[in-house]
């Protein structure tokens, strides 16, 4: 049953759907976490340019599962986790196009579950993803950075995405600059 399967972090959840965009041979998945305090919001958008499906299809095929099957649990998850918080959930996908989700999630609400380590899970699919360009955005009360694949290819010249030496530049410039916007705060 939906209800019975948990993620104790966003940050999961975005690594399930992400790799699902993989999946669907996305060569360009968009990840943006955009958390603002003065409107108490946290939103989160996964964008890529795989197969896409059709929305109405998947969502009757999510409906007539059998309660114990977890497969394809992840977008369903997604939007159950917004609107527990009296958030938002959307979706559009076009076969062929690709897909966009977003889920925004009332900040402070006592059911939003943490993000989680995102850092960790942005490291993970651009070390372990070297076929698919990532493009994180990441936004805190109108400051932001972005890290995409295409610019470390530039900076790290003939050092592969997967090179030590390169995820280590990912880790330390992720761990910056989210250490800069979160001011000591954890979302």
């Amino acid at each position: 049953m939906l209800d019975e399967i948990k993620l104790d972090e966003l940050s999961l959840n975005i690594l399930d759907i992400v790799l699902n965009s993989v999946k669907a041979n996305a060569s360009l998945v968009h990840i943006s976490v955009n958390i603002s305090t003065i409107d108490n919001c946290l939103t989160i958008t996964i964008k890529d340019n795989g197969c896409g499906f059709d929305v109405d299809a998947y969502e009757n095929s999510i409906n007539k599962r059998v309660c114990n099957d977890h497969r394809g649990r992840g977008i369903p998850l997604f939007k159950k986790s917004a609107e527990m918080t009296g958030g938002s959930f959307k979706m559009i996908s076009t076969p062929g196009k690709g897909t966009e989700i977003t889920s925004s999630y009332v900040l402070d609400s006592p059911c939003r579950i943490p993000l989680g380590n995102i850092n960790s899970t942005i490291e993970a699919l651009f070390f372990c993803c070297i076929n698919t360009d990532f493009v994180y955005i990441y936004t805190v009360d109108d400051e932001s950075f972005t890290l995409s694949t295409k610019d470390i290819k530039k900076i790290m010249g003939n050092i592969p995405v997967n090179n030590p030496d390169t995820a280590a530049f990912i880790k330390d410039y992720l761990k910056e600059n989210t250490h800069i916007l979160n001011k000591n705060r954890i979302f």
